[in-house]
């Protein structure tokens, strides 16, 4: 309208245009006036309005930057050579839902995606497509941003929108940021619980282009960070941003009779305090995933805080369990609201029983859409051969060469249905992740002689089971994840970081493990001889199912640590592979068994990405 600015016209709170030109019963709604271009006629159709700087600005096309008023030459200009980026909403091609959080009598109005009109008075044939979106008013300016994938929204938290949180723990002003859909979980388990989601995130996100947070324990937020520091295919696009917050949930107690049990005490509500680390990448594809780690003031948001030390005679029990799911139903409560859009799907990673699964996501407000399944026992799962019967939809990662086909459990034997699909592990994509190098020290020590490769940090028994190689002249001992200080064998090294299991196995002569199925994945296709020490259940029965392929030799800790004869035919296991005669091995079965899990290697990104398709086209 001449003479008056885009930001000053009224418009109608029904259809958004300006009262001038409205034709139908709504009233003139003040907040409704930044919202901006919400109907024809304000610009050209097909023309874009650019978000820059929390202010909207005129553009001649998507590659035009400045706004038109202020381009010198009244040309394009490329956003590339101004080096910022701009999200832009296209006038005339739709306009969302508009929940005002001040309002929210008109939250239910859903719009045509084509004429921005409500449904009940479009008479368009194409307002099939419906697209919604949260307005956050800040009392400043109300924005609507279109995305690839979906609308995004202001992710700043101000008192008037949330009771449960203070102004000033909510930090700046509005950042625009991308709404994603999709949320990748791993709230327990240790980091081999973790790897094979963040492999499997990574690759969703780079393949399809998606948005999508991922969340995980913040005693593995150095892993993540070093593994994503080595792609070649994501950048980090934002510096790490760390909030302070409060969030208002309700009170949690477990007890065991004789299984687990969680408990929700409606009545009782707790306010945790928290602090809120976001690390930020963008993928060549144009994905981008967001990092989080929630922090809490007391207790923490770390699986292992909460369970007893392992033990070879049993253990990892749990311990004020309520205060560890009250601090991840916090930080949850606030990533959905602040970080995901409506109704995000959930993509979660378990190894326990599936009612243990759904009494988890209870207790911590959420849903799991899509959960990994880790670990042989997950074999024993009711109707895991019938995928369309079970309340839970799981993705089995193992390798279907390598599982066990007997889980001896404590009171019963099962005999997994063969008809489970096992889809593989997703192990680190060497296209996706830069192989770290071998430090110039451990690879010295590699050359020296025969060595033998120990990988069972998970357990924290590497000092114990130092003691169990024997003195020779005729190999010499690399224990990775090791934090032993004193070792008095000098044929002994200690790692105490992470290293690329690959590179080091191609030169180990024996590889003794913890029977991980990530873990005996990565032996099996080094083709390497192995010996097995296993402290859980599950272990177990990868290492007996490893034995009786001929490929590896298995020893439980307990008997280990307990029974001399077990010493000495482990001493005994150890020098036969050395010296190439050990009689558990057979070299045929151990290329077969590599061929075997090379050719399955990898197709289970595939599986997976399919998975999370039908995930997100789910109502």
């Amino acid at each position: 309208i001449q003479g008056q600015s885009i930001m000053d016209v009224p418009r109608c709170s029904v259809c958004t245009r300006p009262c001038a030109r409205c034709n139908c019963d709504g009233l003139p709604d003040p907040h409704v006036a930044p919202r901006y271009t919400t109907a024809r006629g304000l610009a050209r159709s097909g023309d874009w309005f650019d978000l820059l700087d929390s202010k909207a600005v005129w553009a001649q096309s998507p590659q035009c930057l400045p706004p038109r008023a202020t381009c010198e030459q009244s040309q394009p200009q490329c956003s590339e050579s101004t080096g910022k980026a701009v999200r832009r909403y296209r006038v005339g091609h739709g306009l969302p839902k508009a929940k005002l959080l001040h309002d929210k009598t008109r939250a239910g109005m859903m719009r045509c995606y084509e004429c921005t009109r409500p449904l009940h008075t479009c008479s368009c044939e194409s307002n099939l497509r419906v697209a919604v979106m949260e307005a956050v008013n800040d009392q400043q300016h109300v924005v609507a941003l279109s995305t690839k994938n979906g609308w995004s929204t202001p992710s700043t938290c101000m008192q008037s929108l949330s009771q449960q949180s203070s102004s000033s723990d909510l930090g700046n002003p509005p950042s625009y940021n991308m709404s994603p859909s999709l949320c990748f979980l791993a709230p327990t388990g240790t980091k081999g619980d973790l790897l094979p989601l963040l492999n499997g995130a990574v690759d969703v996100v780079e393949t399809d282009g998606l948005n999508a947070v991922f969340l995980s324990q913040p005693c593995f937020a150095d892993i993540v960070k070093e593994r994503m520091s080595r792609s070649s295919k994501f950048r980090q696009s934002e510096d790490s941003q760390i909030k302070k917050l409060k969030w208002c949930c309700t009170t949690h107690s477990c007890s065991r009779l004789p299984e687990p049990l969680i408990e929700q005490d409606g009545s009782e509500k707790q306010t945790i305090a928290f602090s809120l680390e976001k690390m930020v990448f963008q993928s060549d594809g144009g994905g981008r995933l967001v990092f989080l780690w929630a922090r809490p003031t007391k207790g923490s948001c770390n699986d292992a805080d909460y369970r007893t030390p392992f033990s070879v005679n049993g253990g990892g029990d749990t311990v004020n369990y309520g205060e560890f799911l009250g601090n991840w139903k916090a930080c949850l409560g606030y990533i959905k609201y602040a970080e995901l859009a409506k109704h995000a799907k959930f993509v979660t990673s378990h190894s326990a029983k599936p009612e243990k699964v759904a009494e988890l996501d209870k207790a911590m407000g959420i849903r799991s859409s899509l959960v990994v399944r880790l670990g042989s026992t997950c074999l024993a799962d009711p109707l895991a051969h019938q995928p369309e019967l079970q309340n839970l939809k799981n993705f089995y990662a193992m390798s279907s060469t390598l599982a066990p086909t007997v889980l001896p459990l404590h009171s019963h034997v099962i005999y997994p249905h063969p008809a489970i699909e096992k889809h593989g592990v997703l192990s680190e994509q060497p296209h996706i992740f830069k192989p770290d190098p071998i430090p110039e020290n451990v690879r010295t020590f590699l050359e020296q002689m025969q060595t033998i490769v120990v990988t069972i940090s998970s357990f924290g028994q590497v000092k114990n089971v130092a003691k169990m190689f024997p003195a020779s002249c005729e190999f010499q001992v690399l224990f990775l994840g090791s934090s032993c200080q004193s070792d008095p064998d000098p044929s002994h090294m200690h790692y105490k970081g992470m290293l690329d299991l690959d590179m080091v196995f191609q030169k180990a002569a024996l590889i003794v493990h913890g029977c991980g199925v990530g873990t005996v994945h990565q032996v099996a296709l080094s083709g390497k001889p192995s010996i097995g020490l296993s402290g859980l259940l599950e272990q177990e029965c990868n290492g007996v199912a490893l034995e009786k392929m001929r490929v590896s030799k298995h020893f439980t800790l307990r008997s280990l640590y307990s029974d001399p004869c077990v010493v000495k035919a482990f001493i005994e296991a150890v020098m036969g592979c050395i010296q190439g005669a050990a009689s558990f091995i057979d070299r045929h079965k151990l290329l077969e068994v590599q061929e075997k899990v090379q050719k399955e290697h990898g197709a289970a990104f595939g599986a997976f990405t399919d998975r999370v398709r039908k995930v997100l086209q789910q109502p």
